[in-house]
């Protein structure tokens, strides 16, 4: 979407640009068929362009930072922020309106991703590319999954797409983004802002944990169909798949960014918790959740909750116990 509005002034029969992906795409009460996606695509990479110029010089300026001069450094700092503001008034946009359609995802999000990551990372770094090939087919499998649980439930196809499955796949992408630009500790090479790029991305990532949790997005509040499929319905793509991302950078990114990995651990822990407990709630409502308590079901949920806090509780100590015993094992002098 441009970042400066248009005059609304337009032919007769024409297509604003102004209004963005969501003229480009249709609307809800009429979606459009499935042999419209190169107008979709064609939409996405047109309003994305100047997310995409301002990531780039923010690689550019990451490139030519090595002797850390000033104006490199600012050029990177504002070429990040100037990206970051897009793509917030990207999401705040596709909140206001509902929902995300793929291909905004594909058109817009991932690219930026990717660029950012790579001028996190550095230049001519072992691992860059490997790490974003791989953030880049995490995202893309995330989606097709996603496509295929609402294909294989009968859930609507319209635009803006199922709340549940595009805060889900939202939320994918933010957790992705703070993995790949995640660098470790030791090098020397990174700037102080680029390095806080993790927390940017896990900062935006609160508005699809909101609406997963809270807003339109949760299917108890919402009365949304989830699908009548057993695991694999829009629950699957909305939380279960997030919290393993969430966990996976837990595990991965100790080393990296400790503060970030223990968040996203803990988000990791109540999104799974919260999937379990729709899941369950599903097998006693059906496709839609809302309603009243059935017998049985309350004492299920509990003892859920409760065996989720005892595992994360162990989990903690464990780990605290581990790095106890290897801080000592460091210190004791070698016989």
């Amino acid at each position: 979407m441009p970042f400066f509005p248009r005059h609304p002034s337009r032919r007769p029969g024409t297509i604003s640009r102004s209004s963005g992906l969501s003229s480009a795409c249709g609307s809800s009460v009429n979606p459009p068929p499935l042999g419209s996606f190169l107008p979709l695509l064609l939409a996405a990479l047109r309003d994305g362009a100047p997310v995409l110029l301002f990531a780039l010089g923010a690689v550019l300026g990451a490139r030519f930072a090595r002797g850390r001069p000033p104006a490199a450094g600012l050029a990177t700092a504002l070429a990040a922020g100037a990206a970051t503001l897009l793509l917030l008034r990207q999401l705040w946009r596709a909140g206001t309106a509902g929902g995300e359609n793929l291909a905004t995802l594909l058109g817009i999000y991932l690219p930026t991703a990717l660029l950012l990551a790579l001028a996190a990372r550095g230049p001519a770094r072992a691992g860059v590319v490997s790490g974003v090939v791989a953030a880049a087919r995490d995202l893309a499998f995330a989606t097709a999954l996603a496509v295929a649980v609402v294909v294989l439930n009968g859930l609507s196809l319209a635009v803006p797409a199922h709340p549940l499955v595009s805060a889900g796949l939202r939320l994918s992408f933010w957790v992705l983004l703070a993995e790949a630009s995640a660098v470790p500790g030791d090098r020397s090479d990174v700037s102080p802002i680029l390095r806080r790029l993790p927390y940017a991305a896990l900062a935006l990532a609160l508005e699809p944990l909101a609406v997963l949790l809270g807003g339109a997005g949760n299917p108890l509040l919402s009365g949304a169909d989830v699908g009548v499929l057993p695991i694999v319905n829009a629950l699957l793509p909305g939380y279960l798949v997030p919290s393993l991302l969430c966990a996976r950078f837990a595990v991965r990114g100790r080393a990296a960014d400790p503060i970030a990995a223990r968040i996203t651990g803990v988000v990791a822990a109540l999104l799974f918790l919260t999937w379990a407990t729709f899941e369950l709630r599903r097998l006693f409502h059906g496709a839609v959740l809302s309603g009243p308590l059935r017998p049985g079901e309350g004492l299920a949920i509990a003892l859920i909750w409760l065996a989720g806090t005892a595992a994360l509780i162990a989990a903690l100590r464990l780990r605290r116990r581990r790095a106890i015993s290897s801080r000592r094992s460091r210190s004791s002098p070698a016989r």
